[in-house]
């Protein structure tokens, strides 16, 4: 999906500005739930190296993104005890935004999600206190903000702060994740330069030079959504058996324009881990299917890059779930979707990836199919 992504924003070899960026910092693992067993680390080394492609801007989405960069990560974090919680490597592609700042800054936005292995993992006998990550192979998700300062076109030397998040999404229990802020000086030098460099502007910096390219029409700004998905989590014990979440949804959607939406809807979910812990504690089946079900309304907003969409949605239960790790009525959603057709067909079938969670816990890595229109 990434790959059919990226091809079709136009990096091509010939033509693309390439940027190399290395990162050196230091990273704090903060201890976000009073649950988590191991003493507060210290603060350990942080690493990271990112090639960055700049987006040609041939596209609609990237003339209004201000021409994001795609980026190709290595990550080395030390949690800052080594003996219990270790540190972590990890591989991701990101996505860089321009954010607003006076002109004399730079100022970036790097969104970033893929894989991470990990030397250290819980362990019932010889590492029984780091209930953060049960799996050596964990996802690894980034947000990073970096500023700096201007000379000429490129800005070297950036400072960045950054949110790392590695989980395995309640696959596997326990699962209480890691949660690294870490401050890192970053320099980048360019490996390809742009057209600049000669003297020259080539067509694809011509582009890139012009916001004023013409818009997808917008033929109507009301739509709607249905959605059906499946989770995955284990049972509320470590080794215990897994179990499926299902859920489905309908939303009505309102866009200004093509690159953002915005989504009201409501969600319908029953939990198989929560029904066989009820009705295998001796209540009767429609009981056990009531505590298992449960409805919630959401609002949410869908960022739109070509046929790939960020999502973030925050919703709230009519009733409060009968789960005792679902201590707070509301609950959060990120997720990846990518249309199966272009934007300029109806309906529009798609296929997503999303992660649930109450304030820090997770409760379910998801598949979601769905179709707008």
């Amino acid at each position: 999906m990434l790959i059919h992504w990226l091809a079709g924003a136009q990096i091509t070899r010939n033509n693309r500005p390439t940027t190399l960026e290395l990162s050196a910092g230091i990273g704090k693992v903060i201890k976000h739930s009073p649950e988590l067993l191991f003493p507060a680390p210290e603060a350990g080394l942080s690493l990271q190296a990112t090639l960055l492609l700049r987006s040609s801007g041939k596209y609609p989405w990237q003339t209004y993104w201000k021409h994001p960069s795609f980026g190709a990560n290595l990550f080395f974090g030390d949690f800052g005890n080594p003996k219990i919680l270790g540190f972590g490597l990890g591989m991701f592609p990101s996505l860089r935004l321009s954010l607003p700042s006076p002109k004399i800054f730079s100022c970036n936005l790097d969104i970033g999600s893929g894989i991470a292995w990990t030397n250290r993992r819980y362990d019932v006998l010889t590492n029984p206190q780091n209930n953060a990550l049960s799996l050596q192979w964990n996802n690894i998700t980034q947000f990073r903000l970096q500023v700096g300062i201007k000379t000429g076109m490129l800005s070297p030397w950036k400072l960045g702060v950054a949110l790392t998040h590695l989980s395995n999404g309640h696959v596997k229990l326990p699962n209480k994740g890691i949660n690294q802020v870490g401050l890192a000086l970053n320099y980048s030098f360019p490996v390809r330069p742009s057209s600049e460099s000669s003297g020259k502007m080539s067509d694809i910096d011509a582009v890139l030079a012009n916001d004023s390219i013409t818009r997808p029409e917008l033929k109507r700004k009301w739509g709607g959504e249905v959605l059906l998905g499946l989770g995955f989590t284990e049972y509320s014990f470590e080794g215990g058996p897994p179990y499926k979440t299902y859920f489905y949804s309908g939303a009505v959607s309102y866009r200004n324009n093509t690159f953002i939406h915005l989504l009201l809807g409501g969600e319908f979910e029953f939990n198989q881990s929560t029904f066989q812990f009820y009705y295998l504690d001796f209540e009767d089946r429609k009981t056990s299917i009531r505590k298992a079900s449960r409805s919630a309304v959401f609002t949410g907003m869908s960022f739109n890059f070509g046929q790939l969409s960020m999502r973030t949605i925050i919703g709230g239960y009519l009733h409060l779930p009968a789960e005792s790790i679902i201590s707070s009525p509301f609950y959060l959603k990120v997720g990846l979707q990518y249309n199966l057709l272009s934007d300029q067909k109806k309906p529009i079938p798609s296929i997503g990836l999303y992660l649930k969670s109450h304030a820090a816990v997770a409760q379910y890595l998801g598949l979601s199919a769905s179709c707008s229109f």
